[in-house]
């Protein structure tokens, strides 16, 4: 059950992530989100689920590069805010990438 709550939680603070502007409440979430992620056992369960989140998070920058490039270029209003929601979605995504490299060094420690 504890694992059920840990995955449910996890995915509520990765979507709540992907919208958050506010670099407080961004790192409050980020927080949040490690602290769940250390419930779960350092497995490659944990490790295909990391990798699936980041998968889905090159899409969603590849989507909004796309968006800021044609903001840009049609000289659209809106530009700051999808710069800033960029910003963001990078700044996520290498939270997820980081925090695969230390589950990744656990896992190995403990085969150790």
């Amino acid at each position: 059950m504890d694992r059920f709550i840990a995955r449910a939680n996890i995915r509520h603070f990765r979507e709540r992530l992907l919208s958050e502007l506010d670099q407080h409440a961004r790192a409050r979430l980020q927080g949040l989100l490690v602290e769940e992620e250390d419930k779960l056992a350092t497995d490659f369960e944990l490790i295909a689920d990391i990798d699936q989140h980041i998968e889905d998070g090159n899409h969603r920058i590849d989507r909004q590069r796309a968006l800021v490039d044609r903001l840009e270029r049609d000289g659209h209003d809106g530009l700051a805010h999808a710069r800033l929601l960029l910003g963001c979605l990078i700044e996520s995504q290498l939270l997820h990438q980081n925090y695969r490299r230390r589950v990744l060094i656990r896992i190995q420690q403990t085969e150790l």
